[in-house]
């Protein structure tokens, strides 16, 4: 009996273990399957080859070193000079096919831009910039343009939209053509517009809405130099300092003729010639590679162009409805706010053609307009007939003035059940045949003339809440829910606090022209006190009759010595035009507006103490408001921004030189701006969710989390993740530096170094590798971007 009980123990305490173990294998954390790819496919090998001349075949065949993905090959792909039927792109595992469908044209420079649209198959990861290029010719255009994109208004940089050039002459009403060669901005509004046949051009920008590659409708983004330019190279030693501030790419391509030669004003040699002996760039090993590690002597202009965006008007104004609400009061609303009242006149009945027979009303928001008419006992069943002449704009925003005449019946209404609760009735807008004889008296009526015993209608005591609140700027209001026909003074009281004790001053009440269920209380006032306005029962008068209830409110006026001024000097503005300097918060509202004197000297007083911003426009046409540019001769307003942050404290007063062009256009914009966030373009990151993280950071720190300092990635790993090899590594041990993998960055030295984009010397760990160094597909990428991941991974 006992054997079997013993077996039977073994097989428990068996079962046990396998248990156990099974569990303690689960909590293992899984294995990883190494660093990620984070590499964009790169080009192999091109047929024809990248720089061809003497093209014929229509045929194009590009083979990668992984297998691709084409991704909106027909939005993002460019081809210029443009097809009249675009050319078809097939993928074929690592290969890429080409294949124009018109006939291909003569001395002709063909470039294929495909902008963000090959990507590798598995990862995803993106060939930023690519630019395949051949000619049916003798040689190939090799000339460039370069520039950046701003928003006119904000000068935000503009991302991934079209931008391109346009041989001279222009067209006169539209540009009805495509362009002549096409590229797309990047992340920050910069373009290089690459195998440009030397002449003469404009440079232009666009949403193109339609993919006509072209300014063909005004509701299109848009923007263009206002003068044309030549394009040249020239030797790095005859610039001036200014414009050596960017590198520039330069094709050095074998036993091929540069384009300059055909150009009657060029410099008279070949590209070729240009180049000497001494002074020749290392030629790179593919089409797309850029010269890094050394400068280029020789520079292709114009490269600093700046096109200024204007973007349609998108606040079109339209009359959505002119109706009777009821039968004592019309209603105008527009789709936006309005800033010219609009006229009416109404032509029947003859009861309402007095100049006192209707009294305006404003809406805060300026959008919606009420016209209270004097009540009449037959207004109920009349019609009434109005020519109404109101602000409007055309299709592409210019403003207008329209008239219509129309004839607005009185709403349906029902008669009050006896001694039934009043219900309120949904105001009605369409013109509704007539059911009832008298409706003033009606309780269906909102408007009916009050009741005596009805409850008292509530009064509301309004101030400012901008940067006027609490300051001597401040205002105090009476408002109604019906028009003001009058108040009587002796039931409002205005009193100043002293000690809590109010002392009564004379203040002088003034209706609102355009806003007549307003008036303002007008008095003097000073820094540091406390008033406190009281109405009494009964103190207005409104159009409909009732009674009106009490109210009180105080209002506190900020002493002097808690608030600060500003003083801002202005130099070099043109003095040909009215211009405007709005005060801005950090939410870019607009807090207050000034104009400079005869000095340049625009002053903000009583501000509190904070952070602000600058900001001007000059106003070319005189019409009080900034506008954009108008094809083809029109340039937007200038606008420009103060670079820095303007800090106002209490008691002082704050003094501020402005020189009007001190700082280029794409420096202006204070990056403490909360709206500095890129405009985003038709193809931009934000729209296509492209926006990639780096996986291998995460990798990186579940690696350090497991092992901690035993983690060693093989040079395989090391070169994926951008790390230094094992090699580097004990080559630092040996002069004593910091070897350990992941380690933290030294802190840099705040100063012009980092202003510059200079890259200081880090330590193991997070030094800068160079597994993307002969990468044909990671244009302009240097080694301090490679070093900013490596931090990164550190971190």
């Amino acid at each position: 009996m006992s054997h079997p009980r013993q077996q039977l123990s073994t097989l428990l305490v068996t079962f046990l273990l396998l248990i156990l173990g099974a569990v303690g294998c689960a909590k293992q954390s899984s294995p990883e399957g190494g660093p990620y790819d984070m590499t964009p496919p790169r080009v192999v090998r091109c047929t024809p080859e990248e720089g061809s001349t003497h093209v014929t075949s229509h045929r194009v065949r590009i083979t990668f070193d992984e297998y691709i993905q084409l991704e909106r090959g027909e939005d993002k792909v460019i081809y210029s000079p443009p097809q009249r039927i675009p050319p078809k792109a097939l993928v074929n595992q690592k290969q890429l096919v080409i294949t124009y469908q018109d006939s291909l044209i003569a001395n002709t420079t063909y470039t294929i831009n495909f902008n963000r649209a090959i990507k590798d198959y598995n990862e995803g990861n993106y060939i930023e910039q690519y630019v395949y290029a051949f000619s049916t010719g003798d040689y190939l255009d090799t000339m460039q343009v370069a520039g950046q994109v701003l928003d006119a208004y904000t000068l935000q940089p503009v991302p991934r939209i079209l931008a391109g050039v346009y041989a001279t002459p222009l067209p006169v009403d539209t540009l009805d053509r495509p362009m002549t060669r096409m590229t797309y901005t990047d992340d920050q509004g910069h373009f290089t517009l690459e195998n440009v046949r030397d002449g003469v051009y404009y440079a232009i920008a666009l949403i193109d809405m339609d993919r006509s590659y072209s300014y063909n409708a005004p509701s299109e983004s848009f923007a263009i130099t206002p003068d044309s330019f030549r394009t040249e190279v020239v030797h790095r030693s005859a610039l001036m300092p200014a414009k050596e501030t960017k590198e520039t790419k330069v094709d050095s391509l074998q036993n091929t003729t540069d384009s300059l030669q055909s150009a009657a004003d060029s410099l008279g040699a070949s590209a070729d010639s240009l180049l000497s002996k001494g002074d020749e760039p290392t030629t790179v090993a593919d089409s797309t590679a850029t010269v890094t590690d050394s400068v280029s002597p020789y520079v292709y202009l114009p490269n600093d162009l700046v096109l200024l965006l204007t973007r349609p008007k998108t606040n079109l104004i339209r009359l959505e409805r002119l109706a009777r609400r009821d039968s004592m009061s019309l209603m105008a609303t527009f789709t936006e706010p309005i800033d010219t009242l609009p006229q009416l006149t109404i032509l029947s009945p003859d009861y309402l053609t007095t100049a006192t027979s209707y009294y305006p009303d404003l809406s805060t928001d300026r959008k919606s307009l009420v016209y209270w008419l004097s009540p009449h006992d037959s207004l109920v069943r009349d019609s009434v007939v109005v020519a109404f002449a109101y602000p409007t704009t055309d299709s592409i925003g210019s403003p207008i003035n329209k008239l219509d005449t129309m004839t607005l019946q009185a709403p349906r209404v029902q008669a009050a059940k006896a001694k039934a609760k009043p219900k309120k009735q949904p105001r009605i807008a369409a013109p509704q045949p007539q059911t009832a004889s008298d409706s003033i008296t009606q309780a269906s009526d909102s408007t009916a003339l009050a009741d005596p015993k009805n409850d008292l209608s509530a009064v509301t005591l309004l101030s400012l809440d901008d940067i006027n609140k609490e300051t001597t700027r401040d205002s105090l209001w009476i408002s109604y829910d019906v028009p003001i026909l009058g108040i009587d003074t002796t039931l409002v009281q205005l009193a100043k606090l002293v000690d809590s004790v109010p002392q009564p001053i004379s203040c002088q009440l003034r209706p609102d022209s355009i806003r007549r269920c307003r008036w303002l209380v007008d008095f003097a006032k000073e820094p540091g006190t406390t008033y406190r306005l009281t109405v009494d029962t009964a103190a207005i008068t409104g159009l409909y009759g009732g009674v009106s209830a009490p109210a009180q409110k105080d209002l506190k006026i900020t002493s002097a010595t808690e608030l600060g001024s500003l003083a801002v000097t202005l130099t070099g503005y043109p003095t040909e035009s009215p211009l405007y300097v709005y005060l801005l918060s950090s939410k870019e509202e607009v807090l207050a507006t000034a104009q400079p004197d005869s000095a340049g000297l625009v002053t903000f007083t009583e501000l509190a103490p904070g952070a602000y911003f600058l900001k001007l426009y000059v106003d070319l046409n005189s019409n009080g408001t900034w506008d954009g540019g108008v094809y083809p001769a029109t340039p937007p307003e200038p606008v420009r921004y103060l670079p820095q942050t303007v800090n106002v404290q209490a008691r002082f007063a704050t003094e501020q030189k402005w020189a009007y062009d001190g700082t280029p256009l794409a420096e202006q914009r204070p990056k403490e701006l909360e709206g500095d966030k890129q405009a985003e373009g038709e193809g931009s990151r934000a729209n296509t969710g492209t926006e990639k993280r780096d996986l291998n950071v995460e990798y990186a720190q579940r690696m350090r989390e497991r092992y901690g300092k035993r983690w060693n990635p093989t040079d395989r790993e090391r070169k994926i993740m951008g790390l230094p090899s094992r090699a580097e590594e004990r080559e630092a041990r040996a002069r004593g530096e910091n070897v350990e993998i992941g380690a933290p960055p030294k802190e840099q030295k705040k100063g012009q170094d980092n202003k510059q984009g200079k890259t200081q010397t880090q330590p193991l760990g997070t030094g800068s590798g160079a597994p993307l160094r002969n990468n044909p597909t990671t244009t302009r990428q240097s080694a301090g971007n490679l070093q900013g991941r490596s931090q990164a991974i550190s971190r």
